[in-house]
């Protein structure tokens, strides 16, 4: 059975379409910036609440660009990942 790569979405990558100045790199700064909801930073649970509620906002700028499918989602996080240099 060969492996299949999961199909993700990265919220740095989707951050780096809608704000490309941002190069903050930490989270507390994300969901200031975006006005999320912030819980206990540095625990499993609320970096996981903190990271869900600025992803549906990052969702939400992304809809208000005119942006709808998954298919547009995923290339526009993609040619971010590509834009990257290690």
């Amino acid at each position: 059975m060969k492996f299949r790569k999961p199909t993700f979405i990265d919220t740095l990558d989707l951050i780096g379409f809608i704000a490309p100045s941002y190069d903050m790199r930490d989270l507390e700064r994300y969901a200031q910036a975006f006005g999320t909801r912030m819980y206990e930073r540095h625990s499993a649970i609320g970096d996981a609440l903190t990271t869900a509620y600025l992803f549906v906002e990052l969702l939400e700028q992304f809809r208000m660009r005119g942006y709808r499918t998954w298919g547009e989602l995923l290339r526009a996080t993609d040619s971010q990942m590509r834009s990257i240099s290690f």
